[in-house]
């Protein structure tokens, strides 16, 4: 009895299971074939990339006739907005608010991608990049700084990288425009930057009420970074005292500069802060601040860049830019 009934259901439904596990294990390998390349698709059917390094990737040639980014209205290439003070920052850094000449920028401009020739030298350190990625980067930290309402809508492109062919360490980007009235004019270079700003209002000021002396200068920073920086209440909080380690004088190249505005030099006095509570929102980009002056008429004011775009490596002067 139980082999008629129950023998030929049973062994019906255990060939039937075998023709299930055949199938589901016929099915994956059925699919690699039909890929390109067939059940090999995973092994590489070209030779394994050179050890050598890539040749630079040169970009297409700057015509000679090329025309540059437009100035600003208002704003000659030929003025500078500020004095180069008559003291040595570290790197010479002082050098940041001379806005370039016409022919140097031609001359400089960046037109090849060295990221391949500067790799970088170890693990977690950082190589050359393009003259375009070094732009967005810069523009992207000015407009980490600055309030939007002085931020031109086409920022990248007026900035201008230019290559130093020896040394891409000291590869900088620039950028400057009129807005409303007021100039502002950025320089960077990859583990620093400098921010000039000139108010309209220094336009309507007698040069005789023009700030001239340190409590007057410190209220101007403040009223100044107030007004253009994002954390700028933040800014015109900051307890700051003159630094008497830094003074100078005008250059005397600069000659559309009055010969008589001098720079003062102040620095943040950090107990006053602590005991103030003053704190920022991007700690560690306003805390290395690197120097901070004015002559009464423009707010300069340099940066290291340890914000938040560094992530967790740390760039400094010797990391090359582009």
């Amino acid at each position: 009895m139980y082999k008629r009934h129950c023998g030929q259901p049973l062994g019906k439904l255990c060939v039937v299971v075998c023709v299930v596990l055949a199938a589901l294990w016929i099915w994956p390998w059925a699919i690699v074939a039909d890929t390109p390349g067939g059940s090999d698709s995973s092994v590489p059917t070209t030779q394994p990339a050179s050890s050598s390094p890539a040749k630079p990737r040169v970009l297409p040639p700057i015509p000679p006739d090329v025309k540059l980014p437009p100035l600003p209205k208002g704003i000659p290439p030929d003025v500078q907005l500020v004095a180069v003070p008559d003291v040595k920052l570290k790197m010479n850094l002082e050098r940041l608010v001379r806005w370039p000449s016409q022919e140097f920028i031609k001359s400089h401009l960046a037109t090849k991608d060295r990221s391949a020739k500067f790799p970088p030298k170890r693990f977690k350190s950082a190589g050359a990049m393009s003259p375009r990625d070094a732009v967005r980067g810069g523009s992207t930290y000015i407009r980490l700084l600055l309030k939007q309402e002085w931020q031109p809508r086409r920022l990248i492109g007026a900035m201008l990288p230019l290559m130093n062919e020896g040394s891409p360490q000291f590869s900088t980007v620039w950028a400057r425009y009129e807005i409303e009235g007021h100039a502002v004019q950025v320089s960077q270079m990859r583990w620093v930057m400098c921010v000039v700003i000139k108010p309209d209002w220094e336009k309507k000021t007698a040069e005789k009420d023009k700030p001239s002396n340190t409590p007057e200068r410190a209220t101007f920073i403040k009223a100044v970074a107030e007004k253009f920086f994002r954390e700028g209440k933040e800014l015109a909080r900051l307890p700051l005292k003159a630094n008497q380690t830094l003074s100078g004088k005008p250059t005397s190249a600069a000659t559309t500069v009055p010969a008589g505005a001098r720079h003062t030099f102040f620095e943040i006095d950090v107990d006053e802060m602590v005991k103030k509570k003053i704190t920022f929102k991007n700690t560690r980009l306003w805390m290395e601040l690197v120097a901070l002056s004015t002559d009464g008429r423009t707010l300069c004011v340099w940066l290291a860049k340890r914000g938040p775009l560094g992530g967790q490596l740390v760039i400094t002067s010797k990391h090359p830019w582009f």
